[in-house]
């Protein structure tokens, strides 16, 4: 399952982020009666938007307005975290922020905590999953940069 984010940034515009979905950003100005879709620039080398979409893939709206996309190269061997701030015409790599897929994972959806991003990150023991630590991560969106 894909957790999707539905944003009401006026009295009757909503936005619907969903990362499963061939139309990852959706718009409504009529409380959701009609939708049209927003087109985000292309992540090369990701499945957001694509037919068969990574599970692990995430998406969120921050409150700056900035779009966080957290996606799983489709070889499933790497994660990253992308920005695209308002406006922008492309998606941004934020460095190091997940680890190293071999030892990593992002568990969950990002979530969005007022001017925070936050997940949850599993890191697994080098004998057996059974030395796995799951911890929360919570970064300011302005220390989220490219």
């Amino acid at each position: 399952c894909f957790s999707q984010q539905l944003v009401a940034v006026s009295t009757h515009r909503v936005l619907l982020l969903d990362p499963s979905s061939p139309y990852p950003l959706l718009q409504s100005g009529d409380g959701g009666t009609t939708w049209s879709n927003i087109d985000l620039p292309r992540i090369p080398g990701s499945t957001l938007g694509d037919a068969n979409p990574s599970d692990d893939n995430s998406l969120l709206l921050a409150s700056n307005g900035a779009l966080f996309a957290s996606l799983t190269n489709p070889a499933g061997t790497k994660q990253e975290l992308f920005r695209l701030d308002p406006a922008a015409a492309k998606w941004c790599v934020v460095p190091k922020v997940f680890g190293t897929f071999t030892s990593v994972g992002v568990l969950g959806p990002l979530r969005s905590s007022g001017n925070d991003v936050a997940w949850m990150q599993t890191v697994y023991g080098t004998t057996s999953d059974s030395n796995a630590r799951t911890t929360l991560h919570l970064r300011t969106v302005a220390s989220l940069h490219c």
